[in-house]
């Protein structure tokens, strides 16, 4: 494979920091029904237990689905809106960035200018994602109408005048070139050399040029185009009848317009890149990640090939961590991911070590992979890996905010809003040799991101 030299600068030590979504080992002591309602003027819970996911689609497209849980009053909500790297163009890149903060200053402060989430003891995300923009509260079922109402009117607010993106601008100008870490710069390079020419490959953040030379016009004519009726998600779980969530966010959402969507089809072809950065920050530690095509979220390898994440990248059984750290000591922290994506995915594993040890390391990850892809998997490893990720994935689930994502997230990839039945199923029936073909037919064209620090030589063999 080509050999790129590359420099790239990276202020203060070069901790490790996780990637969202990684499976993080640093050490060897490191570890990793029945319908219920509450009555609107009286608290006592009927019965105990969540009920299953309601799903309705409004007059203008808008899908909402609501999981009845009564046993807290807590209810969370999770708004996703279907906009991200595939929608960006070159004018716009960076957009969600400015779109991020304009709608967190909307919700969270009042038309009178006081601090609404504060007051309502809530907590509000707004965090742009690859695939969608996600805004997330968490509120008791008494303060959560008003902050359905805050949302509502974040997305309706027209027009975008000059002044307040002014006042986002002045909030986002001081961070634009703060530190992002050695992990995230490098994962950003990663995807660069992974994706090439997909939108994947953006890293979405914001220049500094394009910041100063957006109007207030363009940025509401994207949020015209993009944050519409159909292309959202509002997904709530917690202590509320299911009838008078659906009517509380058709009163406030029903207004907004919906637009024709249109599918973008980007040819994408991996081929393998090997890229060598030279890191001028003050560490000494050497880094390797090695990446690989892997199945969408709707594809019907989905399942399987988190598996052979589990099998490969999670706790102190999985192969990497035992071949690689235990048995040669070739890292102090390794890791995998495998996000969840409507368009091309990739399974990645990085490896933190001595400068001087990143070869083996790199030579032994591949020996791996083609053990596995040649050996596959035993009943014992596969029956370990399946409980990893089950695990895993009902973890996610434990409180009604991860409750509501899972299910909005399941309904805007294409995964369905129930999609925990059928992944459990999916998983149940995935053989040994399921594992061997899935891997045979992803885990090919690697490609590699190796960095370590400048102005030394290194003697790889």
């Amino acid at each position: 494979m080509r050999s790129l030299l590359f420099c790239l600068a990276l202020s203060g030590t070069l901790a490790a920091q996780p990637l969202p979504g990684s499976i993080h080992i640093s050490s060897p002591a490191s570890s990793r029904g029945a319908s219920g309602r509450v009555d609107a003027a009286n608290t006592n819970v009927r019965a105990a237990r969540a009920t299953p996911v309601g799903r309705q689609v409004l007059k203008n497209g808008l899908r909402v689905l609501v999981n009845e849980s009564p046993q807290e009053d807590i209810v969370a909500m999770e708004l996703l809106v279907q906009v991200g790297a595939m929608e960006e163009t070159t004018p716009v890149i960076g957009i969600e960035q400015i779109l991020e903060e304009l709608l967190r200053e909307r919700i969270s402060i009042s038309a009178d200018g006081t601090d609404r989430i504060e007051d309502c003891a809530a907590s509000l995300k707004v965090t742009p994602e690859l695939d969608y923009m996600r805004i997330s509260l968490v509120s008791t079922s008494a303060d959560f109408p008003g902050l359905l109402t805050a949302v509502a009117e974040a997305f309706k607010k027209r027009p975008l005048d000059e002044a307040e993106l002014e006042k986002v601008r002045k909030k986002i100008l001081p961070n634009l070139e703060s530190p992002q870490g050695a992990l995230s710069e490098l994962y950003d390079i990663f995807r660069q050399q992974f994706y090439r020419y997909h939108p994947y490959k953006r890293s979405g953040r914001l220049a500094e040029g394009l910041l100063e030379r957006l109007r207030a016009h363009q940025v509401q004519e994207f949020m015209d185009q993009y944050y519409v009726a159909n292309r959202m998600i509002v997904s709530i779980s917690g202590r509320i009848d299911r009838t008078e969530a659906v009517k509380m966010v058709e009163e406030r959402f029903g207004a907004l317009p919906q637009k024709e969507i249109r599918s973008l089809d980007v040819s994408w072809d991996p081929k393998p890149t090997e890229k060598e950065v030279f890191l001028t920050g003050g560490g000494q530690l050497g880094w390797l990640f090695v990446g690989y095509p892997a199945p969408s979220g709707p594809s019907r390898d989905y399942a399987t090939m988190r598996v052979i994440n589990a099998l490969l990248g999670e706790g102190l059984s999985s192969r990497l961590f035992t071949e690689i750290r235990e048995k040669r000591s070739l890292c102090y922290e390794l890791g995998s991911m495998y996000p969840v994506l409507r368009g091309p995915a990739h399974f990645l594993t990085y490896t933190v070590t001595k400068p001087e040890q990143v070869w083996p390391a790199r030579k032994q990850l591949l020996v791996e992979i083609e053990r596995l892809k040649k050996d596959g998997i035993s009943k014992l490893e596969l029956e370990e890996s399946k409980r990893k990720v089950i695990g895993s994935y009902w973890q996610e689930r434990e409180t009604n905010q991860g409750r509501a994502f899972q299910s909005a997230q399941g309904e805007l990839l294409g995964l369905s809003y129930e999609f925990d039945s059928q992944f459990m199923h999916a998983l149940d029936t995935i053989t040994t040799e399921d594992v061997k073909e899935v891997a045979r037919r992803y885990l090919d064209n690697a490609t590699l991101i190796v960095a370590r620090p400048r102005g030394i030589f290194y003697w790889d063999l």
